[in-house]
């Protein structure tokens, strides 16, 4: 991928930073807008190959200027909190004009970034906007590719590092969706996922479901957080009516929201897929690139290697993998944890209940080394 310039749009937040370190391994040249260029720099600069631009991508002729010359595309702008009006501005219209903008530019090659969910009769204002701009992208006439990821946990995420916090502080936990059950794909599973799509050209026109190789309950993921954490704590789980009050009632706070009633109404499907990843990316025949092996995209596989990457507050109780980054060394068949084998190799992947990339996907060998 060392000849392709890449234009990550929403790349400069928690996914998108596991996305352009996969990219930069590939030696891709990346440019990568943001909003404020000052506070997501540091981490994303020393990317080889890379520029941060701070620009406004909602404004059509500055989102022209930044996609000129580049040849992909990128979009996983995202918000969970808003009014529907807010959702269509950032979900649908952006979209809108990232098209338009691809058409303007000649690029035909655009990855979207949506959600496990994403539908146009969904409960929630978010999965519905997810949905219709799904809609416009499969209608847009460019070779597209859609991943639909479950909820993604790792180093910064804002979803197992909420219930970490709200642990720390709360005597018992009354939790709206406790039934709900997901599917947590690790976020350098999901990265390496963007960069096989990219390399792989059977990905065009195809809508993936990314989900770890097991469900939980969103109860049980609390449980085990505390767990980890050192402070396990009742957990109450409320009945609908009671966690829209409790929803509403947050709203009100000062500072960040940290639930709405459009995530209550989000809660009321469950987020796992009936073929879930990599179920669904066995079907995409291999690239025949030589140094890529067959078999290695029928197992690109989301085997999550824990939820001990789930963020700082995990970090700071010891429990974070800071070995992340490493070059994972050869593992034997089927017993790598992680991304198809690929994944980390620390101590603690082998003491969570939660692992599950240990035992590999069955009937599938691990990739022969290039």
């Amino acid at each position: 991928m060392h000849d392709r310039r890449i234009c990550l749009i929403g790349g400069s937040g928690f996914i998108g930073s596991y996305i352009a370190e996969r990219l930069a391994e590939q030696e891709a040249a990346l440019t990568i807008a943001t909003r404020n260029r000052d506070r997501n720099k540091a981490a994303l600069i020393v990317l080889p190959k890379t520029e941060v631009v701070s620009t406004n991508v909602h404004h059509p002729l500055a989102l022209q200027q930044l996609l000129a010359g580049h040849d992909t595309v990128i979009s996983m702008v995202g918000i969970l909190h808003g009014t529907r009006k807010a959702f269509e501005h950032a979900h649908v219209e952006l979209l809108d004009k990232i098209i338009a903008s691809c058409h303007k530019q000649g690029i035909r090659r655009l990855l979207h970034i949506s959600a496990l969910g994403a539908d146009v009769n969904a409960p929630s204002d978010y999965q519905q906007t997810k949905g219709i701009a799904e809609q416009r992208l499969r209608e847009s006439g460019l070779d597209w590719t859609i991943l639909r990821p479950s909820v993604v946990f790792g180093r910064g995420d804002s979803f197992l590092t909420l219930f970490a916090g709200l642990l720390d502080k709360l005597p018992v936990l009354p939790l709206a969706g406790a039934n709900t059950r997901f599917a947590p794909v690790w976020a350098d599973d999901l990265a390496r996922a963007v960069v096989a799509c990219l390399q792989n050209p059977h990905s065009v026109g195809q809508s993936l479901d990314l989900t770890g190789p097991r469900s939980y309950t969103l109860a049980e993921l609390v449980h085990y957080v505390g767990r980890l954490r050192g402070t396990p704590r009742p957990v109450i789980g409320l009945p609908q009516g009671l966690a829209m009050l409790q929803a509403g009632l947050m709203e009100l706070l000062p500072g960040p929201t940290l639930m709405s009633r459009d995530n209550v109404r989000s809660l009321a499907v469950d987020n796992v897929s009936p073929q879930p990843f990599p179920s669904a990316c066995s079907a995409l025949p291999p690239p025949r690139w030589k140094w890529w092996p067959p078999i290695t995209w029928a197992r690109m596989n989301s085997i999550s290697s824990c939820l001990i990457t789930a963020g700082k507050p995990l970090a700071d109780a010891g429990l974070y993998c800071r070995r992340r980054r490493a070059r994972p060394p050869a593992w034997p068949a089927g017993q790598g944890p992680g991304l198809g084998g690929g994944g980390c190799q620390c101590r603690k992947h082998a003491a969570t209940g939660l692992q599950a990339g240990g035992q590999g996907f069955p009937g599938i060998p691990a990739p022969a080394q290039p």
